[in-house]
């Protein structure tokens, strides 16, 4: 696997912000550094937590540092590291798919009706981005961005874009979609 796809399955971290100095020639007073961890939907914040902190106190012992105030080694503290969580979301749970689930054979459907003899086939994303915000409202929550292989171009970076084709083929499926989940009555959910 290649190390690109392998973060849609396991736990990403990666320093996304960092802060220190403001000359050159002089050694930072403070430093700082923001990491977006991106946990995998079998994993939990506090097994993430008790992880990221062991690899911190190690750091933290090696060059006489504190965590949070409590020194790991028995020399005198040099300084501090200060780990703090603002926001931790647990990874949002797995939607249902397959022949029982409502919702999925009707976004199956919907793909069909636009791509033809298409297989839709359920992924992981540890992403969790707004959709956190609906699980009171529904467990059919499907991030789905319909595209072509190939043509999502620099995603989530510089000239992050898709083809005209994409744009109008993702007109199509969205109206699709819509039409038909405004047919069902059901209680999914929707």
């Amino acid at each position: 696997m290649s190390t690109r796809d392998r973060y849609l399955i396991q736990t990403s971290k990666a320093v996304t912000i960092f802060h220190a100095g403001v000359k050159s020639n002089e050694l930072p007073e403070n430093a700082n550094a923001t990491f977006n961890i991106r946990i995998e939907i079998f994993s939990t914040v506090s097994q993430v937590q008790k992880t990221f902190l062991e690899f911190v106190d190690a750091v933290a012992q090696r060059y006489s540092l504190a965590v949070n105030g409590t020194s790991f080694s028995d020399e005198p503290s040099i300084g501090n590291i200060t780990v703090s969580w603002p926001r931790p979301h647990e990874p949002t749970p797995i939607s249902p798919f397959g022949a029982n689930s409502t919702a999925w054979r009707v976004i199956s459907e919907a793909n069909q009706a636009i791509w033809g003899d298409v297989i839709t086939a359920p992924g992981a994303m540890t992403g969790s981005g707004d959709t956190r915000n609906y699980l009171s409202l529904t467990r059919n929550i499907y991030r789905w961005s319909p595209s072509r292989v190939g043509e999502r171009l620099g995603l989530h970076t510089v000239n992050e874009r898709i083809s005209i084709r994409t744009y109008l083929e993702g007109l199509k499926f969205y109206s699709e979609l819509i039409t038909r989940m405004d047919s069902l009555l059901s209680d999914d959910g929707f």
